[in-house]
């Protein structure tokens, strides 16, 4: 990644998987929670304290002891009984417990001092019996003063008596340790995504940025297409779409060379290559321009289908000379926008589909309805599919490239522009489809240009070039 391009570029492909991302951190969620309050259980604190005090007189402790070091070593030596797994043992026989641990146990006892008192404070932690911790806990206490009691500290011997026998202090639920662990695994969960989409982001080869379309074919991005599930909820009739198209429109009319005929071409299958040359034929009719839509894809047509279009022959019938030119032009809604399908009739199981397209009857075919129409804008197959493709490029005008965001690959893409411009033909830019919107496909209009003279064109009158008699086209072969 280079950049604030490339972080934009990672950034707007976790924003396109928000829905991975949210089921990730929601399943995470849920599952976390469930299982923590499930398996945690409900623990009650109880708390109880003791006093110590000695039980010589103070002149007896002064004449022989200081007081407080005393007093100090008193309440270390009670804290450890409290706390020591053989008191904990008799206080759960005491009790008459016996599924407990006296050893794993003393770590949910605690005792301490409180602020240099006499008073000893003890809590215990007790799981699921509101009861049984009470119970435990006065028996502790209760043990606790009589081994204090019967011990010799710094050879004095001390009291000691409960001043709470064990309330209740706070119940530990499972409720807000199950929401926090809950939560804990969801910010993983989002983590983990981030990480994944960021290595995936750095490793895979898929074009995601127009400035990397440009870098590898050195030829401009002339129109970004979103694709409708990209349009904002106001956008709905494909305003923008619409405009697209008359930008790529415009890059066609307002080429630096005159521009007549228009190879659309594709790297891959599925890029959207058909419905950018069927969205370019109707862009350019919609100028009163007379447009010819050919469909030279003769492997995986659906120009037809596309467009509701039902013809009796098509561009592999002309070319084998079983129909004629007029028999094979197809009238749209729009009446400046004609059509040739690929097949209709014709197995070309055994036909070099190659061999016809790179054949002089396709280069008459050419010449013929370049005199008659305005603008001859051509369907290719892809190259990965067949390389049809480049028996057409070298004939027309200039070529336009499709790629299609997340999907078009960076080695397919670079292999297919070697082919383009080994083939002779003039690349005039690249479409980019399913483009995200934030980049703008209004600025892209002032990378063209729009400053051309217009060239004089021999044409032929339409009717005699329906009914050519004479022409090769019109010919059984």
């Amino acid at each position: 990644m280079n950049g604030s391009s490339s972080f934009s570029e990672y950034v707007r492909v976790c924003v396109r998987r928000a829905p991975l991302f949210f089921a990730m951190i929601s399943i995470s969620f849920v599952v976390a929670f469930v299982w923590k309050i499930t398996t945690t259980k409900t623990q009650y604190v109880i708390e109880g304290s003791i006093r110590i005090s000695p039980s010589i007189t103070a002149q007896q402790i002064s004449d022989q002891y200081d007081l407080y070091s005393l007093t100090l070593g008193a309440s270390d030596t009670a804290t450890a009984l409290i706390k020591n797994s053989d008191t904990i043992g008799e206080a759960f026989t005491a009790c008459h417990l016996t599924n407990y641990d006296p050893g794993e146990f003393k770590e949910r006892v605690s005792a301490e001092r409180i602020n240099g008192s006499d008073i000893i404070r003890v809590t215990v932690v007790f799981d699921d019996n509101w009861n049984n911790a009470t119970v435990f806990t006065k028996s502790l206490l209760d043990i606790a003063c009589e081994k204090i009691a019967l011990s010799d500290i710094g050879g004095a011997k001390f009291n000691a008596e409960i001043v709470e026998d064990g309330i209740q202090n706070s119940v530990k639920g499972n409720f807000w340790p199950s929401v926090l662990t809950a939560l804990m695994a969801a910010l993983g969960a989002a983590a983990l995504f981030l990480l994944i989409e960021l290595v995936s982001f750095a490793t895979d080869k898929t074009l995601r940025s127009s400035h990397r379309f440009e870098k590898f074919s050195r030829v401009p991005v002339i129109a970004a297409i979103p694709s409708t599930s990209r349009l904002s909820s106001g956008d709905r009739t494909g305003v923008k779409i619409n405009n697209a198209y008359h930008i790529l429109r415009s890059a066609v009319k307002y080429s630096k060379n005159k521009v007549r005929s228009v190879a659309v071409c594709s790297a891959i299958p599925k890029e959207g290559r058909t419905s950018v040359t069927i969205g370019l034929a109707t862009a350019l009719a919609e100028t009163d321009a007379m447009v010819l839509l050919l469909e030279a894809d003769m492997r995986r047509p659906n120009i037809s289908m596309e467009m509701h279009i039902e013809s009796t022959f098509g561009l592999a019938d002309l070319l084998l000379g079983k129909t004629n030119l007029a028999a094979t032009i197809c009238k749209t809604s729009n009446r400046n926008l004609y059509v040739i399908t690929a097949i209709n009739n014709t197995n070309l199981s055994n036909i070099s589909i190659s061999d016809l397209l790179d054949s002089a009857v396709f280069d008459e075919l050419l010449e013929a309805v370049q005199g008659q129409f305005d603008y001859v804008i051509i369907d290719t197959p892809s190259i990965e599919t067949a390389p049809d493709a480049t028996s057409v490029i070298g004939k027309v005008d200039c070529a336009v490239a499709v790629a299609k965001y997340d999907r078009t690959k960076i080695d397919a893409f670079r292999s297919s522009l070697d082919i383009f411009t080994a083939s002779g033909g003039e690349m005039l830019g690249i479409v980019t489809l399913n483009t995200p919107q934030r980049t703008g496909i209004f600025g892209l209009f002032s990378n063209h240009y729009k400053g051309s003279k217009k060239k004089t064109v021999k044409t032929r009158n339409l009717g005699e070039v329906f009914n050519m008699a004479d022409s090769p086209l019109s010919k059984k072969r």
